[in-house]
Parts: structure tokens; C-alpha cells; sequence
């Protein structure tokens, strides 16, 4: 397990108060110091942070920066990769979605997410909303585009194109992270 596993679980707890009243300004200082405290005993470089209750945000802020040894600072809006943490989030925010009616799993990926273009034309056509979070698009493994560290997740889901099918739609089983990719930019799209 990652040095950084507890500490990170801690600040999730942390970040809700308990009684379930109102973050305080002093709460979000304390979350803030204790951020910025956890950076250094737990040797992370950097991270962003964005609480949101209902609509609101009541924080927002990058800690840090974005490779060990840099200086760049790590700013509120910096994409960082969450891994297969964003399955967690993609899925329940698109069953969301289709329980109020906003998309259905089994509208075309291409109805909310354009940008979505594999390069066989049938699975750009017939590939699903539910396709997309199942294993079973037929995408090969394109995360090396993420792991690369220069692309934006836009400019990953364009280049998406370029690969080939490993298989045929719902043919067979791949695991790209990507594809959460292109269903948080279907979420953006839809809300």
C-alpha cells in the first residue's frame, strides 16, 4: 500500500464535517494546513483539491507542484490523473444522469462526446454510453497517451482515433483508463 494511503483517507473523513452543519471558514484553514502538512510528511509533490457541496464549492486550491523536484506550481484547475479512482466517480455520475433523464447508457458515445472517434468508424457508430464504462468498447490500451504528461485530456481523446480496435465491439476485454476520460468529458458535456 502507498505510504500516502491513510493520510489521503484521513483528509476525505476530514473534509465532511461530522455533525453535518456547515463548513466554517476555520474548518477549511484547518483542512488547508493539514494539506499542506500532509504534502511534506507523506512526500507527495502535488495535488489539487475542489470540495463541493449541493452546487456549491467551498474550496478550491492546488497544493504543491506537479513533479518531484520541480517548481512549477501546481494551480487549482491542473488536470492530474486519479487512476482507477476516476471509475469510482464516472460511473455513479452517468447513472445520475440517465436517472434524471439528461442521457441514456444507451445513447451513442458520440451524442454528448464528439471527440470520441475510434479509428473503426462502425465502433465510433454503435459504441454506447454503457459501452464505455464496461471493458467491451473494443478500445486498445491508450494510456500511454496519458502517461506521456504533456496532453491534455481533450487532445488524448482526439488522438484516440489513430489507435487500432483490439477488438470488435463487445468482442473482447480491455481495461483503458482512458475511457473514463471520455466519460467525464461525456458528464461535463451532458450537465
Amino acid at each position: 500500500m502507498p505510504r500516502f494511503a491513510g493520510p489521503l483517507s484521513a483528509l476525505l473523513i476530514t473534509a465532511m464535517p461530522a455533525d453535518g452543519q456547515g463548513t466554517t471558514a476555520a474548518q477549511l484553514r484547518e483542512l488547508d494546513a493539514y494539506i499542506t502538512n500532509g504534502l511534506r510528511g507523506c512526500e507527495i509533490p502535488g495535488l489539487t483539491v475542489t470540495i463541493v457541496r449541493n452546487d456549491s464549492v467551498l474550496l478550491t486550491k492546488g497544493y504543491g507542484v506537479r513533479r518531484l523536484g520541480g517548481s512549477d506550481a501546481v494551480a487549482a484547475p491542473t488536470e492530474v490523473g486519479i487512476m482507477g479512482t476516476t471509475k469510482a466517480i464516472a460511473a455513479p455520475a452517468m447513472g445520475m444522469l440517465v436517472d434524471d433523464g439528461k442521457s441514456s447508457w444507451n445513447d451513442p458515445i458520440t451524442t454528448h462526446c464528439p471527440a470520441l472517434q475510434l479509428q473503426d468508424p462502425i465502433l465510433t457508430r454503435e459504441a454506447t454510453e454503457k459501452d464505455l464504462l464496461t471493458h467491451y468498447i473494443g478500445m486498445g490500451n491508450a494510456d500511454l497517451l496519458r502517461a506521456r504528461g504533456d496532453l491534455t485530456a481533450l487532445e488524448i481523446l482526439r488522438r484516440v482515433r489513430y489507435l487500432p480496435a483490439a477488438y470488435s465491439l463487445r468482442g473482447g476485454f480491455a481495461c483503458p483508463n482512458v475511457r473514463f476520460g471520455a466519460a467525464g468529458e461525456l458528464i461535463a458535456r451532458v450537465l
